[in-house]
């Protein structure tokens, strides 16, 4: 398996095969009174091909784009937009994104918050807790 099949949940390949089952989708909701059906079960194929590819589609970030795709499609007048071809490329460049963001933060460490520490290695009084009990004058 490849560096880059390792990163990626969605492949190039898997990205075009859902492109044609999304536009077999949207050919197939053109027709009135077979569209309902064709919603109900383009919607259950695809959480389930994003489910298998390990992306779920009913997180918080995902579940708007995939009610709008799904409500949608019982309008009238919007249903004949090629509205899955969209959602099943928003899904995708979603689920690249997350990817690459990813990858990016594991070959940098992650992110690392303020440091307590100065540079040479001595404790910076300005970042320290307060409930250090020194006096601001000694007197001796």
């Amino acid at each position: 398996m490849d560096e880059q099949e390792k990163k990626n949940r969605i492949t190039f390949g898997t990205f075009l095969l859902m492109i044609i089952a999304a536009a077999f989708f949207d050919i197939l909701d053109l027709i009135p009174l077979l569209n309902i059906v064709v919603d109900v079960a383009a919607t259950a194929a695809f959480m389930f091909w994003f489910t298998l590819q390990g992306v779920s589609p009913i997180s918080p970030k995902r579940l708007i784009t995939t009610g709008a795709a799904s409500i949608s499609q019982f309008f009238p007048l919007v249903s004949s937009l090629p509205l899955w071809i969209g959602y099943v490329i928003v899904m995708c460049l979603m689920t690249v994104a997350e990817d690459r963001v990813k990858s990016a933060l594991k070959v940098s460490g992650g992110i690392k918050g303020p440091s307590l520490r100065r540079p040479g290695g001595r404790p910076n009084p300005l970042t320290l807790p307060s409930d250090r009990r020194t006096p601001a004058v000694v007197i001796e």
